[in-house]
């Protein structure tokens, strides 16, 4: 019985030290792996500044970490009980060599509240370590009379790295026209 038990344990251990050699050990140069939530969809809760709550199932990016639930989430207008605008912040995944370890990404969405899920209708990133995008000061520009969202980027997302302005008029089925 003693021999038995002993050769199990010797076994178990054995086994149990050679599964840890395999994994990789995180260091500077080997990060651990992190994936990404790119092509998926996750639902957020929104909360506007009366206390309504809205569920909007919304896109994932790439640059956010598989299960990361955003830090921020800015209420910006709401359009005749029908359209909400909002923007939510994600921490950056973290690269090598203190890459974007303290980055943002910041996403302004659109989402259609007609129906009892609210559904993305539009998003723009307007800030990203990863990407290097950059919004300038003032850089979101809300205008409730004709339903009109002005940004302005010292960086914009057309991967140019030059400023970048857009307009978006955001029309009565919450789709910009």
């Amino acid at each position: 019985m003693r021999i038995t038990f002993w050769a199990s344990l010797l076994l178990a251990l054995f086994s149990f030290q050679t599964a840890q050699a395999d994994d990789p050990v995180p260091s500077p140069n080997n990060p651990p792996v992190v994936r990404t939530a790119a092509k998926s969809w996750a639902p957020l809760e929104v909360q506007s500044p009366s206390g309504a709550h809205y569920s909007v199932w919304v896109t994932r990016d790439a640059s956010i970490p598989v299960g990361a639930t955003p830090d921020n989430i800015e209420f910006v207008a709401k359009i005749r009980n029908r359209v909400i605008v909002f923007i939510d912040s994600y921490p950056s995944i973290s690269g090598g060599m203190s890459y974007c370890q303290a980055g943002h990404e910041r996403f302004l969405r659109i989402a259609s509240i007609a129906r009892p899920l609210a559904i993305e209708t539009f998003h723009v990133k307007v800030e990203s370590c990863r990407d290097n995008i950059e919004l300038a000061s003032p850089g979101i520009e809300w205008l409730p009379e004709s339903a009109t969202l002005r940004i302005h980027w010292l960086q914009g997302p057309d991967g140019s790295g030059t400023p970048e302005a857009r307009s978006i008029h955001i029309g009565p089925d919450a789709k910009p026209d």
